[in-house]
């Protein structure tokens, strides 16, 4: 007897966490419908903008026949970092610029012409070797 209660319940139990899962089912699939429309009518909508805009301004809305590939990207592009020195020296002839100075058009050049530091040498025969 205890089994067949036992049983009993477990139907009931089993019974309702089935309905609950038909409703949510149904719930989703309603949704899933109106979404599916919804992206059916864009897809339309943007098809016939794309229509009206090759009308109105000539827009190419076909691949062409014989396409040009376009240059392939950069896969890694190493920038140099900006040089701080060398901000400082374009600084320092803006300023000269602005204010016509030739004493500080001269301090530009004498900081350009020693821009290079002691180990550049060094560092560029390293960069040789490697």
């Amino acid at each position: 007897q205890t089994t067949l209660d036992s049983t009993a319940d477990d139907l009931k139990a089993d019974t309702a966490t089935l309905d609950q899962t038909e409703k949510a089912c149904s719930v989703k699939k309603s949704e899933w419908t109106s979404r599916s429309e919804t992206r059916a009518q864009e897809l339309e909508a943007m098809k016939s903008a794309i229509e009206i805009l090759s009308k109105a301004t000539g827009v190419r809305t076909e691949a062409p026949s014989n396409p040009v590939p376009p240059p392939s990207p950069v896969a890694f592009l190493e920038l140099a970092a900006a040089d701080p020195r060398m901000k400082a020296v374009q600084l320092i002839r803006a300023s000269a610029e602005a204010v016509h100075s030739h004493a500080l058009e001269r301090l530009a050049q004498e900081i350009a012409a020693h821009l290079s530091g002691p180990f550049d040498d060094v560092n560029n025969m390293i960069q040789k070797m490697i």
